[in-house]
């Protein structure tokens, strides 16, 4: 089709293509690398990490347009994940009520860990899923019968009723909790 049109615009048909097809040789070489080392190098380099990642720390802090690029685009990924995520939902109500409720953390009956705030971030391994946070975290599940400790995302992982405290366990906002209590004379 192309080539009707193009006759039929007055050009010559022998500018198009060659009648005869190219014969195309192979550009790889045989020392050259599988792409999916050549894709995972960058990526296993720690000198080149820790390039990259001072690179982007730096422009953070000196491009303000870059910064608040970074920043709306944070913002708008957590606030579709807390509409639509019913577990991302629950991690960020648990960690508000941990932060701003000292009585939370403390009074409530924990049914196997208590919540432990911390002032400043953590790193421990968790021992339910082996990872040890990279930058920590502050907020740590201890369990009440032995040291052993639960990352915030693995605790809160569980659903709402296993993971509030023992009587708590359909209360969902602070009004329900504080109304509890008082039921229960704690």
């Amino acid at each position: 089709m192309f080539l009707t049109i193009w006759k039929l615009v007055g050009r010559p048909a022998c500018l198009v293509q060659p009648k005869e097809s190219l014969r195309l040789i192979s550009s790889s070489c045989v020392n050259q690398i599988s792409s999916k080392e050549a894709y995972l190098k960058p990526k296993t380099d720690p000198e080149k990490l820790l390039r990259n990642s001072l690179y982007k720390r730096r422009r953070y802090m000196e491009d303000s347009e870059y910064r608040n690029r970074i920043l709306s685009t944070s913002r708008a990924r957590s606030r579709a994940s807390y509409e639509t995520d019913g577990r991302y939902r629950n991690m960020r109500i648990m960690a508000r009520w941990i932060y701003r409720y000292t009585w939370f953390r403390e009074q409530l009956p924990w049914k196997s860990h208590r919540p432990v705030l911390y002032s400043e971030k953590l790193v421990r391994l968790c021992t339910k899923c082996g990872v040890k946070r990279r930058d920590g975290l502050k907020i740590w599940w201890e369990s009440v019968e032995s040291e052993n400790h639960i990352c915030h995302y693995c605790y809160t992982k569980a659903d709402w009723s296993e993971m509030m405290p023992e009587g708590y366990q359909d209360c969902r906002s602070k009004k329900d909790l504080l109304a509890r209590m008082q039921q229960l004379g704690a």
